[in-house]
């Protein structure tokens, strides 16, 4: 004899909420892959809405003082010994502190949302040890080290 009582909850239900786990699972393995991805390239990456947060919440090196008080959409890529950054903030300001001077460098990754300026310019702002340039309606800056142990600032 067969059991013909429909499921509790419906077969709709149980489809919608199916789908439901299966997205969150989903959403849980690709937010988890960054967080492997970076480890196996020993990089860590922040994002902070404003200056204040980033401030407060920089990590393995001070926060870099170029940047200007109205950033906003503030991105850090940074190696793990942090020997290589790449930052982008949103901002019409002029970096604080920096000289024109000529690129010596690249930025060392190409993430995504780094949005290096195709072909970067010959000329950039030197900010310290890093490097800033315009890019989609912020700036781009980077550091590269050039003698091992070296992070910005030191």
């Amino acid at each position: 004899m067969t059991n013909s009582a429909p499921h509790p909850l419906g077969r709709r239900t149980s489809r919608l909420l199916g789908l439901a786990a299966s997205a969150a699972l989903a959403a849980v393995v690709l937010t988890g892959c960054s967080g492997i991805t970076n480890a196996l390239e020993k990089v860590h990456e922040e994002s902070f809405e404003n200056v204040r947060s980033a401030e407060s919440g920089w990590k393995g090196v001070d926060f870099p003082t170029w940047i200007p008080d109205d950033g906003t959409g503030i991105r850090n890529l940074a190696t793990t010994n942090e020997s290589g950054s790449v930052v982008y903030v949103a901002t019409e300001s002029d970096p604080i502190g920096c000289e024109e001077a000529d690129r010596r460098g690249l930025p060392f990754d190409d993430r995504e949302w780094i949005a290096t300026p195709d072909p970067l310019p010959d000329t950039v702002w030197a900010c310290g040890d890093y490097e800033v340039t315009r890019a989609d309606g912020g700036l781009l800056g980077w550091f590269n080290a050039t003698e091992s142990g070296q992070k910005p600032g030191s």
